[in-house]
């Protein structure tokens, strides 16, 4: 039996299976079951953050603005000499600081429909990914990672501050279904809001380990958390018809827009978007959908956009799925 890896080393790119160990979602799983309930059931209509929270936040915007700008200064710095680790750590420090705001701002935008916000950056404590320098795709010993990674994946790079939103998709979806099937918690959540509320505890203050890597190893993503994809291509011309959008099936979606990625929900009259940009958004009728869409394909008309319904695998190793 194979000790599971619970951290991201280089070495790990050049054997498959030891790699596919930090994926399996074992802890995360035990750590949902784990959340007190206080932290996502909340009454109907229930702001995440209070008014005083988010005034509070506004007031003190200005001090964190000017600690942004000082972290970002340093870290800078810290690059022209290659500094490489702790110049990231300071960059993402102050990605964090705005974090807060962008929050808050968020909530006056969406309301009692954001449900939870999220951040589209790493985790502080996963430094053992984000401080990596690149790694060159010859580089990699294990024939089947070099196979099954995005041609345009020339270097495997890790500082993708921002850019996380593809990963966090595959790793949000996989651990959403593997919790269904085997999370206490699902027997315990009333709702489908609530339980999509608990997984997203997970991402709450940063996008996980796996995300990340999820996102470097561009291409790997349904190999590494054994996902089946069924895609649905909508076409430019169809992109703005709500009576489209009530003919998709129910599941659970990656929505593949230009430029980004957002996790769709949809299971009776339940519906939902995990945009790690903002965060759980309730969808309470087909606009709200509709503007998210729009949000990010006004600037790329003409581009049609991917619903791929997602499912787990059955017993499918990651050699066969190369075959």
């Amino acid at each position: 039996m194979q000790a599971i890896s619970t951290t991201f080393s280089p070495q790990l790119l050049n054997d498959v299976q030891q790699l596919k160990t930090l994926f399996t979602g074992e802890e995360e799983i035990r750590a949902l079951e784990q959340l007190p309930t206080q932290s996502y059931v909340f009454p109907e209509g229930h702001l995440y953050m209070s008014r005083w929270q988010v005034a509070w936040i506004m007031v003190t915007a200005p001090f964190r603005l000017v600690l942004y700008v000082f972290l970002k200064t340093i870290a800078n710095f810290l690059e022209i000499f290659s500094i490489v680790g702790f110049s990231r750590k300071m960059h993402l420090r102050a990605h964090h600081l705005s974090y807060t705001f962008d929050s808050a701002c968020n909530q006056t935008h969406y309301g009692k429909r954001l449900l939870i916000p999220l951040f589209n950056d790493y985790r502080k404590d996963i430094s053992d990914v984000y401080t990596l320098k690149g790694i060159p795709r010859e580089h990699i010993l294990d024939p089947l990672i070099r196979a099954q990674l995005h041609e345009d994946n020339k270097t495997i790079e890790f500082d993708k501050f921002g850019k996380l939103c593809s990963g966090s998709v595959y790793w949000f979806n996989y651990l959403f279904m593997k919790g269904i099937k085997e999370s206490k918690l699902n027997e315990e959540c009333v709702s489908f809001v609530d339980y999509a509320r608990a997984v997203s505890k997970l991402f709450e203050k940063g996008q996980p380990r796996q995300a990340a890597l999820l996102q470097s190893l561009y291409g790997l993503q349904t190999d590494l958390v054994d996902i089946e994809e069924k895609v649905f291509k909508i076409p430019p011309s169809d992109i703005k018809s709500a009576v489209l959008l009530r003919k998709v099936p129910d599941g659970l979606y990656h929505l593949a827009l230009p430029k980004h990625s957002v996790s769709y929900i949809k299971f009776g009259k339940e519906e939902m978007v995990m945009d790690p940009n903002v965060g759980l958004i309730r969808i309470d009728k087909p606009q709200d959908l509709l503007d998210i869409i729009h949000q990010y394909t006004k600037d790329f008309q003409g581009k049609p956009i991917f619903f791929a319904l997602h499912s787990l695998k059955e017993n499918k190793s990651f050699a066969s799925s190369v075959a």
